[in-house]
């Protein structure tokens, strides 16, 4: 059971991004604009760690590498206070816009791309997508994490001692861009498919886990049996 509920997760994953990639990349004749005209890109930094009045009792979310583990970010793991964005001249990026990964070990196999849906600031390691007016913030997201397998082979630098990307390269890569209205047709298509795979993501593992504690639970039982010749029923 555990094994044919891990290959419903891939192939439902799998069918989104066929999909996905369907409608972005082989549906209709669209534009192609690089990254860079999609709207104002910029990196973060890191205010001092040992100046503790910058950290403690922070209230201000601050993106991470190790924040970039699903697709719409809900919260941050460190958050910086209001004196370190004024003394450390820290940039508070507006909700709804996109971040990615361009320094980090990850990058070695994926390119993480994340929707931010609050304000924020970020560390050195993430460029910050503000889009411009004609671009819709979960467009640029969509078709952004569509076009990341590729962007992370054309734009991956060689060699250094932490896998980084050639950041003009990933502004130089062209992406399709359909008018305004086409492209909240997409959206809201592409966020369908990315809620069921997300519902997915959550059902399917409890559904393991839970199977493997029945599973548990009546091997006990029965090793028990085999042991002394009686089980104790518990109300499990």
């Amino acid at each position: 059971l555990t094994a044919e509920l891990t290959a419903e997760l891939t192939a439902r994953k799998k069918q989104y991004d066929f999909y996905r990639d369907k409608l972005l990349f082989h549906y209709g004749t669209y534009p192609m604009k690089p990254l860079a005209e999609l709207g104002k890109w910029s990196g973060g930094k890191t205010p001092s760690m040992s100046e503790k009045s910058f950290w403690e009792q922070g209230t201000i979310p601050w993106i991470s590498s190790k924040d970039m583990k699903s697709s719409t970010l809900e919260d941050t793991q460190d958050h910086i206070t209001e004196k370190a964005v004024k003394e450390a001249s820290m940039t508070v990026y507006p909700a709804n816009s996109i971040a990615v990964v361009t320094r980090s070990g990850i990058l070695k196999h994926t390119f993480p791309v994340a929707y931010v849906p609050f304000e924020t600031t970020i560390n050195q390691d993430i460029k910050m997508l503000v889009v411009n007016e004609d671009i819709l913030p979960r467009y640029a997201f969509h078709v952004i994490q569509g076009k990341g397998n590729d962007i992370l082979v054309k734009t991956k630098k060689q060699g250094g001692t932490v896998d980084s990307l050639d950041f003009q390269k990933v502004l130089a890569y062209k992406v399709p861009v359909p008018s305004k209205d086409v492209q909240s047709k997409l959206v809201e298509v592409l966020d369908n498919f990315e809620s069921i795979c997300t519902d997915l993501n959550i059902g399917l593992p409890a559904e393991i886990e839970a199977r493997q504690k029945q599973y548990e639970y009546y091997r006990d039982l029965l090793l028990t049996f085999a042991e002394t010749g009686s089980t104790l029923m518990t109300d499990r």
